[in-house]
């Protein structure tokens, strides 16, 4: 295999076990002049050590973390520490390495190494630093979702007749999902202030729910009504109720669904995307319920009028 093949094999070990974009960073930290060593780098110990079918890469990195934790390279353990978590190293298998590692190659050099195990520990078992700023968002989110839940079960209980005579396919594809809304934002904004929740497990939760909440919003068959209107009432084809009733729920689980692929990779569009997901369902849901009350009160307002 000649050396530009094992480059390139190369760069594509790496961004697997360290992330595209912490990969890129390295490479062009130091311009031209670092590109003859990042090219050493790729090709001979990625795309040809660490490519060698002999060991698996999680034993690799942990006998890695080992070595750089020997000789107290603390900037190299701090790197191969993120690529040891990708890899599926688990936090206690590193601390056993770094027990060895002190018990071997000198008590004084376990102190060095506290930090990043700590980091480590953290790192797999909460969200990732990203995440962790959107915090007051969610807060914020979640409490207003929840509020936003009570209401509606008020709003309802107001007049129930109305809702109760509209067709079951209408509660189903028109009322119901307003609730599923709020309560999908909830729920998410919930589990992301969960202390500890590994950031892996949170985007594995966030993917079985956008794959839910489309295929609820199909099961509502609410693009059907819409064009076809009910029984009892024929179609209006309002482009606004197209867009908020069935435009952007689907789009709102789409994006929960492509976030959570971005926190799964450990990519930076990840937070941004589920934020936006979040918001798009929490602003759908007000404006459908807003649109309900207003149904239900032209609903009583011929009742009122006939006494």
């Amino acid at each position: 295999m000649d050396t530009q093949e094992l480059y390139r094999r190369g760069v594509a070990v790496r961004k697997q076990i360290f992330g595209a974009d912490a990969v890129e960073q390295r490479m062009g930290a130091l311009g031209e002049f670092g590109a003859p060593l990042q090219h050493m780098i790729n090709a001979y110990a990625y795309g040809d050590i660490w490519s060698r079918p002999g060991l698996e890469r999680k034993i690799r990195s942990l006998v890695v973390l080992g070595m750089n934790a020997a000789i107290n390279r603390a900037a190299e353990f701090k790197v191969h520490l993120n690529g040891a978590l990708n890899n599926g190293c688990m936090p206690d298998e590193i601390r056993e390495v770094c027990l060895l590692a002190a018990l071997y190659a000198g008590i004084r050099r376990r102190t060095t190494r506290t930090g990043s195990r700590w980091k480590c520990s953290r790192k797999e078992a909460s969200m990732s630093e990203p995440l962790q700023g959107w915090h007051e968002f969610y807060f914020l989110v979640g409490t207003s979702a929840a509020a936003l839940t009570g209401l509606m079960f008020v709003v309802v209980s107001i007049n129930p007749d109305s809702v109760g005579r509209r067709p079951a396919s209408g509660t189903r594809g028109f009322v119901t999902p307003t609730m599923v809304f709020f309560t999908t934002a909830f729920v998410v904004s919930a589990v992301l202030l969960v202390p500890g929740l590994p950031q892996r497990s949170l985007a594995m939760l966030l993917m079985a729910t956008g794959v839910g909440g489309i295929v609820y919003l199909l099961w509502t068959r609410v693009h059907h009504h819409w064009r076809h209107g009910f029984p009892d009432q024929p179609p209006t084809h309002d482009p606004e109720d197209l867009v908020f009733f069935v435009s952007l729920p689907f789009v709102s689980y789409a994006l929960l669904w492509l976030a959570a692929l971005g926190l799964w990779l450990d990519k930076g569009f990840g937070a941004a995307t589920l934020a936006v997901a979040t918001m798009l369902l929490v602003v759908t849901g007000i404006h459908n319920a807003w649109d309900l009350v207003i149904w239900m009160a032209q609903r009583r307002k011929p009742e009122k009028t006939h006494k």
